[in-house]
């Protein structure tokens, strides 16, 4: 505002000195315009435009750089639950390149899930497909895209495969320590019962 007064301001006190005397005022509003125009243009541009332009840029670089490296698969997709991108790890763990997929219903890759946004932090437990027909264990964060959720959501689908196995793992080896456990309580009760029988003998005797 402070630009577009300090021009107008200039502009004004510059049409005397560019206008012929008694001009129509029609013709001087529209010089009066055009100089406004011409002058503020590349200044708006060079202390607003240009800045806020860079920033965005900028930001978009940044994002597009988090979703390319990211480790977890990010799929979005529009209101109809049809898939607008796919990210490098999508196409790894799903085994789809992203041309064959793209346009494609999203339930091709998640057939369980439901496009609701989940609360921040919060997990839905699922089941994905991949290309082979294979089925593994997903966890997925499901999120609107800007504040309205019929723009589309942003799915990003964790493989809990490999957490599964550890899982199971970490499960067999305590049941595993719990047999061990009861095995030795038990060869210590039989020892313990053949003691207690080799001393009480003499002590019959």
């Amino acid at each position: 505002l402070l630009v577009v007064f300090a021009v107008e301001a200039f502009v004004m006190l510059s049409l005397p000195l560019l206008l012929p005397q008694g001009i129509d005022d029609t013709w001087e509003a529209v010089v009066d315009a055009t100089l406004l125009t011409i002058v503020c243009a590349p200044l708006l541009w060079w202390i607003i435009i240009s800045p806020l332009r860079r920033v965005a840029m900028q930001a978009q670089a940044l994002s597009s750089t988090i979703v390319e490296n990211a480790g977890d698969g990010i799929i979005t997709v529009d209101r109809n639950g049809d898939i607008l991108s796919y990210n490098p790890a999508a196409r790894t763990l799903f085994g789809f390149e992203a041309d064959t997929i793209l346009g494609r219903s999203a339930a091709e890759l998640l057939p369980e899930i439901s496009l609701a946004a989940t609360a921040i932090g919060e997990t839905v437990s699922t089941s994905g497909l991949r290309r082979d027909g294979d089925r593994f264990p997903a966890a997925v964060s499901v999120r609107g895209i800007g504040d309205d959720e019929q723009s589309g959501f942003v799915a990003v689908v964790r493989d809990l495969t490999e957490a599964q196995k550890a899982e199971e793992q970490r499960t067999e080896t305590v049941r595993q320590q719990e047999a061990l456990r009861a095995q030795q309580m038990a060869t210590l009760a039989q020892l313990a019962t053949g003691v207690a029988h080799e001393i009480r003998n003499p002590l019959t005797a």
